[in-house]
């Protein structure tokens, strides 16, 4: 049975604090894999600048360049990113991995303007907030990169044919093994697996919005004055919104069937299920930061238009009504959290604020020094935040328990435990493994080739995952400019279950045949490839069978005159899946 593989180059792991490599065994397997541009192995404590009036400090960490993300709090560690410049779409970052209890460093990933794995492509930096979901760490950029959790290895880059997005300046959202990426909005979906790409739909690739994935629908904002919810699984328009009066600048959130997003001057509050509006907020002041939603009360920041501050302010879902707002403070373009019954909202005056959710009153502050304008996130009664600095900030929270409202539910802006385990695809405790074969093997042209699939669970329990197949025809020219791409109509997925033990063939048949002739072209190169490849989450298998002319053809022609038909060449079509066969026999 083939195995997985997985290239690693330059990885170098922190020490934790017992002095064991925190290196170790990676929680699963993950195919087509790309080198990592390697891991640096310092960590730093960061310097002390931060002041008190009683959000007691744990911990400090700095680094490796400022502009850091919203931190991501998963399974005891804190993942997130920083980059070097101002401008998002240039210079080099980083991402680390901290000790959520001491802020050690327990590895780091360092990436570049000219990454190693972009062939010289320059590539912005790290902007948007990390997602952790399956043991992956999901890094977004032009596309997005996944690095292994407990090592930063990098694990995969996804394809950019076909997505047309430019640099993402938003938080990737994951959800049931998709990794959802917006840019404005346009909304690109990957396999969270290999980075492979499923669709991309929407317009106006601009924009640092954030979407999110509820019930199986994926709400964005375009820049462009428009709200569009997308079909999770196909990318279907479901509806869109465009009745807006100004651009969208933050991301939107979800609460009890209710989309709620924001422009400078307006916060709308849509019906998520048609699009419908429900209601239309016209603050007197600007809103600059993405709402947050707890207990039917939305949380948002923002400045006061005569120039004197920042506001903070809690909106009555139910009265439409503003019950409080809090101005004591600089503009917030940090998005509140709520844990308890303390809101906790950074500031531009370089102060991190608890108040009190019934009234706004404030509690405590902690004042850092510099620009807080990511947004905050409470685990296990810690309160973690990063400055403008690049310094992190572990603080006691003075409340019990987590982060309890919309943003952080859904993975949006930084995330923690519940969306973890929100948007896994359950895929342990089985483990499945491919095989590939076809007959004949080489095959002429004008013969019937028969390919079989199979799929095996050699877990220990039952389980579901998606069998991959693509299929594609190229002559011998070692420039590949003649290589065939049959456009979506090369490739099917086909959802399988499997018992322990149990395995499920498939088989599809199709035959290599002559197009139309073509003068324009030379005489091909022989032998051609018919490539076949199959794959499952854990595992994938390729198979290049040799495609030989015929003895009795004289006529010059390009195998680009060749396809796959049947089975290989058309999804969906008749005799597409020709037999099924499913066996209990344990391997």
């Amino acid at each position: 049975m083939p195995s997985p593989h997985r290239e690693r180059r330059n990885t170098v792991s922190v020490p934790t604090g017992n002095g064991t490599a925190g290196q170790g065994p990676t929680r699963r397997r993950v195919l087509l894999t790309t080198a990592g541009a390697g891991l640096a192995s310092i960590g730093r404590v960061g310097r002390a600048h931060g002041t008190s009036t009683d959000g007691d400090e744990r911990w400090r960490f700095e680094t490796t360049y400022s502009l850091p993300t919203s931190p991501t709090v998963v399974e005891g560690t804190v993942f997130i990113g920083s980059r070097c410049c101002s401008d998002p779409l240039s210079g080099d970052g980083a991402v680390h991995a901290l000790d959520a209890d001491r802020g050690e460093e327990r590895w780091r990933y360092e990436h570049h303007l000219l990454d190693s794995s972009t062939d010289g492509v320059p590539i912005a930096p790290v902007v948007g907030a990390l997602e952790v979901v399956d043991g992956t760490v999901f890094v977004p950029r032009r596309g997005v990169f996944a690095l292994d959790q407990e090592t930063g290895e990098k694990l995969w880059r996804s394809e950019e044919r076909g997505y047309h997005g430019g640099d993402v300046l938003s938080s990737p959202a994951v959800s049931q093994g998709t990794v959802y990426l917006g840019n404005g909005s346009r909304v690109a979906a990957f396999n969270s697996a290999v980075g492979k790409l499923r669709w991309a739909e929407g317009p106006n690739p601009r924009g640092k919005m954030s979407p999110v994935v509820v019930d199986g629908t994926v709400y964005a904002a375009g820049g462009y004055r428009t709200v569009y919810a997308y079909d999770a699984e196909t990318g279907d328009e479901e509806w869109l919104f465009d009745e807006v009066e100004q651009p969208f600048l933050t991301s939107p959130t979800v609460a009890d069937g209710t989309l709620f997003v924001c422009t400078v001057g307006f916060m709308y509050a849509l019906d998520t299920d048609s699009g419908q509006e429900r209601l239309r907020y016209n603050p007197d002041w600007g809103i600059l930061s993405s709402p947050t939603v707890a207990d039917g009360t939305v949380y948002v920041g923002g400045e006061s238009y005569e120039g004197d501050g920042g506001i903070v302010a809690a909106f009555d879902t139910a009265e439409d009504t503003e019950r409080w707002r809090f101005e004591r403070l600089g503009e917030v373009r940090s998005s509140p959290t709520v844990a308890g019954n303390t809101l906790f909202v950074g500031s531009d005056d370089g102060a991190l604020y608890a108040l009190n959710v019934a009234d706004g009153s404030e509690r405590w502050r902690f004042e850092t020094g510099a620009e807080i304008r990511t947004a905050p996130i409470v685990v296990d009664g810690t309160v973690y935040v990063a400055d403008t600095d690049g310094t992190v900030y572990a603080l006691d929270a003075r409340v019990h328990g987590s982060s309890v409202d919309s943003r952080v539910l859904l993975g949006a802006q930084g995330h923690h435990h519940a969306w973890a385990e929100a948007a896994s695809t359950d895929v342990a405790p089985a483990e499945f493994v491919v095989e590939l074969n076809a007959v004949p093997n080489p095959v002429v042209t004008g013969d019937e080739i028969t390919v079989q699939i199979t799929v095996t669970n050699v877990g220990d329990e039952v389980g579901r995952r998606t069998l991959h197949f693509d299929a594609a025809a190229t002559d011998g020219d070692e420039n590949g400019l003649r290589q065939i791409h049959f456009d979506g109509q090369d490739s099917f997925e086909e959802p399988i279950e499997l018992t322990d033990g149990e395995s499920e063939t498939i088989e599809a048949s199709g035959t290599v045949k002559r197009g139309p002739a073509k003068s324009t072209v030379p005489a091909p190169e022989w032998p051609g490839e018919l490539s076949l490849a199959a794959r499952v989450y854990e595992d994938a298998t390729e198979l290049t069978i040799p495609v030989e002319k015929p003895a009795n053809d004289q006529e010059d022609g390009h195998l680009s005159d060749y396809w796959p038909v049947g089975a290989l060449g058309a999804l969906g079509g008749a005799g597409y899946l020709l037999n099924r066969r499913r066996s209990t026999e344990r391997k």
